[in-house]
């Protein structure tokens, strides 16, 4: 996370905004404490075998289906400061 703004000479939290995409469990560990999305990771596997079974019933005749499904954002240091802390 931080090479990016050391090669640049960026701050995190100052001059820049970190946001990862999974909820690991090293976002909140690391230092400043990454913000990131957490996944439905039950729904997304629930979803999967419902579309699964679908296509099994339809056959041939089964088209391509999307499915939206909505994540949590949690706001942490990484990406909170006095310019963006009011935007995300």
């Amino acid at each position: 996370m931080n090479y990016f703004a050391i090669s640049y000479n960026l701050l995190a939290k100052k001059d820049i905004a970190f946001i990862g995409f999974s909820e690991s469990k090293m976002g909140s560990i690391v230092e400043p404490p990454l913000s990131s999305v957490k996944q439905p990771t039950f729904e997304i596997g629930k979803q999967a075998a419902k579309l699964l079974l679908d296509q099994i019933e339809a056959g041939n005749n089964h088209s391509p289906q999307t499915v939206m499904l909505d994540g949590e954002l949690h706001i942490r240091e990484s990406s909170q400061n006095n310019k963006t802390s009011n935007k995300l």
